[in-house]
């Protein structure tokens, strides 16, 4: 015999972290299968992009390509993750002070300077 769970009347459930959850008339439970040559596949791969399911699906719904997001330069994605490294830093801070934990002023300086010089070689490599 297996427990159910119900809440109390009026309180809510707390839910994972992540997107909303679909809702059941969005999920997509019917399959189709269909069948291409060699020439066709590459011809939808290439329009397709990495999910050619996708784009086939779109194509036949709606006559027309959803417009692709644009792809972010490398030089972008090395500052990214430069800024980000610092950023995790100063969040640490952030939440010690925000819980009322001893925070020494020299880490708290070394950081802003680590982010400063963080965004300078960002702005630089524009």
């Amino acid at each position: 015999m297996t427990a159910e769970f119900h809440p109390a009347p009026g309180s809510q459930v707390k839910r994972k972290r992540g997107p909303e959850p679909l809702p059941a008339s969005a999920h997509r439970k019917k399959r189709l299968n269909v069948f291409f040559n060699e020439e066709e596949y590459a011809f939808i791969k290439a329009q397709g992009g990495a999910r050619p399911s996708e784009y086939v699906r779109v194509m036949a719904l709606f006559g027309e390509p959803t417009p692709q997001p644009f792809a972010v330069p490398e030089l972008n994605q090395l500052a990214w993750a430069e800024l980000a490294k610092t950023a995790a830093n100063l969040n640490q801070i952030a939440y010690r002070l925000n819980t009322n934990q001893a925070v020494d002023f020299n880490e708290v300086r070394e950081v802003f300077t680590q982010f400063r010089k963080s965004l300078v070689k960002a702005e630089l490599k524009k």
